[in-house]
């Protein structure tokens, strides 16, 4: 037994798993080397403190003990891992994958710029009425609805089924939608020439105009009363001697 194989053979030792001649030569190994000697006291008091198996342990297999040696000594004699110089690392794919930026506002300000491109246009939507009998489409001037629950249907489809064709309404009567002419629209008449005021929207009118020139009237004649009593007051004033 040698200091390069006392790792295994400490351990076989502890474990009394040693051949009789390896057991020799391990003893008196641990005889001249007090570091295997520690070595191999801590191997046996952390052997001691596992659960005992059943019965005696047998030996090793010559050929399991074989391929244990081997695996041992191909590890020791690998050699140890060296640290890459700073340059290779930073120039190796994972570091430079390990440099990208992860945060989505990073990615986007550091990738390049694209080029815009306009949006196409959406499909133009159309909404259409269908008939709730024939289910065919109807015309935007030819609807009439059920007076109960406003189901879309034509005139005549209403006519024919005598009745709503919406699943659980029986209404018998439709209505049909129209606009209410405003009241100018409706005085003007087909025309098109503006009203004519009334009677009374003409003595109205009068009545105000008359009712204005009596109060301009009433003023402009104050006005000169006035004037004609400050004339008269500066003639009889006495003249001072």
């Amino acid at each position: 037994m040698t200091c390069d194989r006392s790792p295994v053979s400490v351990f076989l030792l502890a474990a009394d798993a040693l051949a009789t001649d390896e057991a020799g030569a391990a003893t008196e190994h641990l005889e001249r080397c007090p570091r295997c000697a520690r070595a191999t006291e801590r191997a046996r008091l952390l052997l001691g403190k596992l659960s005992p198996l059943p019965g005696e342990l047998p030996p090793l297999a010559p050929a399991l003990r074989a391929r244990l040696l081997a695996a041992a000594r191909a590890k020791r004699a690998a050699p140890h891992a060296r640290a890459l110089p700073r340059s290779r690392l930073a120039s190796s794919p994972r570091a430079r994958q390990r440099s990208k930026p992860t945060c989505p506002a990073a990615q986007s300000a550091a990738a390049p710029p694209q080029e815009l491109r306009p949006v196409p246009p959406g499909p133009a939507l159309r909404i259409a009425l269908r008939c709730t009998y024939c289910h065919d489409r109807i015309a935007r001037s030819d609807p009439v609805f059920c007076a109960a629950c406003m189901a879309p249907h034509h005139a005549d489809c209403f006519v024919e089924n005598a009745r709503c064709a919406a699943p659980g309404c029986a209404e018998a009567l439709c209505v049909r939608p129209s606009t209410r002419p405003s009241r100018a629209s409706a005085a003007r008449g087909a025309t098109g020439a503006r009203p004519r005021p009334s009677d009374s929207a003409r003595a109205v009118w009068g009545r105000g105009f008359a009712l204005g020139a009596l109060v301009s009237g009433g003023a402009v004649l104050a006005a000169l009363a006035a004037h004609d009593r400050r004339g008269a007051s500066a003639l009889s004033a006495p003249t001072p001697a």
